[in-house]
């Protein structure tokens, strides 16, 4: 994904997280059983879940995505931030039908806290 796509990307799901705050609903806007049906395997939508979980990713790195925070260090490749929410998804399936951006900075928050 192009330099200024990507920017684009984390833009919206900034807007996004912003305008919707801490109090996420899943439904105003994609849920985590809808990122996780679209990371399938062949599925023709999966570079958008890697591009959505980046933008999370990104949008971290500037401040906080609800109520999470995570400090990603700079040697973590992409697949290796998408693997790490597509796993917290895969092992969580009854809190799926929460907001995707809170799931996806859960997962990344635990995974690379602050410290």
């Amino acid at each position: 994904m192009g330099d200024n796509c990507r920017l684009f990307a984390a833009g919206a799901v900034v807007v996004a997280v912003v305008a919707v705050g801490p109090e996420a609903r899943a439904d105003r806007g994609i849920d985590g059983n809808r990122l996780y049906e679209l990371y399938r395997p062949n599925s023709r939508s999966s570079p958008f879940c890697g591009d959505y979980v980046l933008s999370i990713a990104d949008a971290l790195m500037m401040g906080r995505v609800g109520r999470w925070t995570a400090c990603i260090p700079s040697g973590v490749t992409d697949d290796q931030v998408v693997d790490v929410a597509i796993r917290f998804l895969d092992a969580h399936p009854a809190r799926r039908g929460s907001a995707a951006s809170e799931l996806v900075a859960e997962a990344l928050a635990e995974a690379f806290p602050c410290r």
